[in-house]
């Protein structure tokens, strides 16, 4: 599997008419949920759109720097389809919200509906609190139950494959995490939150090869996708802790007779056949199965063989 520098554009899977509504007729419930308050905002990021669009049934979900609101969207006579509405109330909030806005119509436009959800525009107005922003995108499914560390290989290659394209389109995620991937009913996910993005020129110069020994940052050349690649699980680590010392892995193919010289003398207090004692229970997982066993006894090979291989590259042109 690779990835182009320029991947190609996708379609956005949406059955909404094209250009977005100009207002937004949100049925805000009150405080008591009791009642249902009309809003009506005003499309700020695409002033030539005309249509109009009622977000219905609205549900808070979640309150802090901004609010966060599932409803149902209607537009016209057409089938409803459940979205997600952020709301901001304070500056800071309002100028976040307009430079997600802007990520989502310039650079990532070709990914909505695929990788990232569709978004339905940035409107404006009065609601209960005061003057706010409201950012409408597609509802793509849930957070994520588990760290990514402990899904399958193909869901992380979609993962990491979808923040590379990301990296290519100029943007840098600035707050990578499980919170910010939803999956929805076909365990496909979905990136959210551009609300602390940045606009990037991506520096990685290899191709992200998985079941293979992690890479050091620097040549690896972005650090954000080194961290995300990282985290999930998808390299062998170039370093394991031994008699409380981090030593590189390539250490172990040498046998215990090179780790013992190497450490032992750095260790006041351990002596030597303690050393290789501890080297037998050197870095153990969940097995049993040692790294160090792995490597000296050749089995890293057959590991890497058993694993569909996975590979996260580009073209250079």
């Amino acid at each position: 599997m690779g990835v182009e520098k320029h991947p190609a554009s996708h379609n956005i899977h949406s059955s909404l008419p094209q250009p977005m509504a100009s207002i937004l007729v949100f049925h805000e419930p009150t405080f008591s949920r009791r009642s249902v308050v009309v809003r009506e905002l005003k499309r700020v990021d695409d002033l030539k759109s005309t249509l109009r669009l009622d977000i219905v049934d609205v549900e808070p979900v979640h309150e802090g720097n901004c609010y966060i609101y599932y409803g149902n969207l209607i537009v016209e006579d057409r089938p409803s389809r459940k979205v997600v509405c952020k709301v901001g109330y304070l500056r800071s909030a309002s100028l976040r919200l307009q430079k997600e806005a802007g990520f989502y119509a310039k650079e990532l436009k070709e990914f909505q509906g695929d990788t990232i959800p569709v978004c339905y525009g940035l409107f404006s107005g009065e609601m209960e609190e005061g003057t706010a922003s409201c950012l409408v995108t597609e509802y793509c499914g849930e957070m994520m139950k588990c760290p990514l560390f402990g899904m399958d290989w193909e869901f992380k290659q979609k993962v990491i494959q979808a923040l590379v394209d990301i990296h290519w389109a100029g943007v840098k995620h600035n707050d990578f995490s499980e919170r910010n991937i939803v999956v929805n009913s076909d365990n496909q996910p979905f990136i959210i939150d551009f609300d602390h993005a940045e606009p990037h020129e991506c520096g990685l110069t290899m191709s992200i090869e998985f079941h293979t020994q992690e890479p050091d940052p620097d040549e690896l050349g972005c650090l954000e996708l080194y961290k995300v690649t990282n985290n999930s699980g998808a390299w062998f680590p170039r370093y394991i802790r031994y008699m409380h010392a981090d030593v590189p892995v390539a250490w172990a193919l040498d046998g215990p007779e090179r780790l013992a010289n190497v450490v032992s003398p750095a260790s006041p207090g351990y002596n030597r056949d303690f050393v290789l004692k501890r080297r037998s229970e050197l870095s153990k997982n969940s097995t049993g199965i040692s790294i160090g066993d792995l490597l000296v006894n050749g089995e890293i090979s057959r590991v890497q063989k058993q694993s569909f291989s996975i590979s996260i590259g580009m073209t250079f042109l």
